[in-house]
């Protein structure tokens, strides 16, 4: 029996050595840990220097434009006409989508059946109301949006009208087959005659379109790509602003009525920086520039800010900014940086 318990306290013992030791250990790393904290964090003067500026970053100044955009979707309105049957049969095409055609020209056939007892079947012609590009993909909006009509519409109807009229290509409704009477055949748009765009979007304080001024596009749908036109009507309407705007052709967007993009409201050129860039002192907001491995305060003036992105005056294009400000202090040397 006494050998027994002899044999169960050697294992406690070694079992108490054992677990004293790993408590030792995590007791140790531990300690460790806090004093690398404190060093990095506390500890002020040249040692935290060093370590930081392993971290900082710099990049030279950027001259340049700062565009503020406002999301939008576009009317498009041209000079079109829609052509619709008369009579109920079925629709041939001979022109095809895209091909220019002269006035009175024959863009397709209808072939109606007439009669009571003895059926008799007529090949009828459907002419173009004028010369222009044939499009098969109409919508009901063209006699709306025409520049004909346009000074007589009431805005207000139509805003609500185009709705629900969702972006992308106008439907192919008219397919060869059974047509009834009413239906549209095709349109035909005039290529050569300018085109316009209709918009109403919220415009912020400071905005620089005006009546008769150039502004720029960019659409995301039919036409990738920026596109610059002229500003015919602006007219405020509660908090939103509605744009009338001149376009050259586009040919490209024959098959749209509705697309969406983004439309330039103020361009600024300048020095542009990120916001995180920005630092102040005693009130003054500037930027931490590095000269000649000197970290040097120069103070800037704010011009305008969009997004994340601010344009300042006080640098030049030559200036190499710190774009890690909180790591770095006034007259602060530099040896190693990125």
């Amino acid at each position: 029996m006494a050998s027994r318990k002899s044999t169960r306290g050697a294992e406690n013992n070694k079992g108490g050595k054992a677990q004293n030791g790993r408590f030792s250990e995590r007791s140790k790393t531990l300690l460790l840990i806090i004093v690398v904290l404190f060093i990095v964090f506390y500890v002020r003067g040249p040692f935290r220097a060093f370590v930081q500026q392993f971290f900082v970053k710099t990049t030279q100044v950027e001259v340049s434009v700062l565009e503020d955009k406002q999301d939008a979707e576009f009317l498009l309105i041209r000079n079109e006409k829609a052509v619709s049957s008369e009579l109920r049969g079925t629709f041939e095409k001979s022109s095809a989508e895209g091909e220019r055609v002269n006035k009175d020209a024959v863009v397709g056939y209808l072939t109606v059946t007439t009669g009571t007892s003895l059926e008799k079947t007529e090949r009828l012609p459907v002419t173009a109301p004028y010369t222009g590009i044939v499009s098969y993909h109409t919508d009901g909006y063209e006699s709306i949006c025409n520049p004909e009509t346009w000074p007589a519409l009431d805005l207000n109807k139509l805003v609500e009208l185009q709705k629900g009229l969702s972006s992308g290509k106008s439907g192919e409704n008219k397919k060869e087959g059974a047509i009834a009477p009413g239906q549209a055949l095709f349109k035909i748009m005039d290529n050569l005659a300018e085109a316009y765009i209709f918009t109403e979007i919220p415009l912020p304080e400071g905005h620089e379109l005006t009546v008769g001024g150039s502004v720029a596009l960019d659409l995301a749908e039919g036409a990738p790509g920026r596109i610059r036109g002229t500003v015919t009507q602006l007219e405020q309407k509660n908090e939103l602003t509605r744009l009338l705007i001149e376009m050259p052709p586009m040919p490209q967007l024959n098959e749209y009525r509705k697309v969406k993009g983004s439309i330039v409201v103020k361009s600024i050129e300048g020095a542009i920086v990120d916001k995180w860039v920005l630092a102040e002192k005693e009130g003054r907001k500037g930027i931490y520039l590095l000269e000649n491995g000197i970290v040097v305060w120069q103070e800037v003036v704010i011009i305008s800010q969009v997004g994340d992105k601010a344009v300042v005056e006080g640098l030049e294009k030559d200036d190499w900014i710190i774009t890690m400000p909180a790591y770095v202090t006034e007259g602060q040397k530099l040896r190693f940086h990125r």
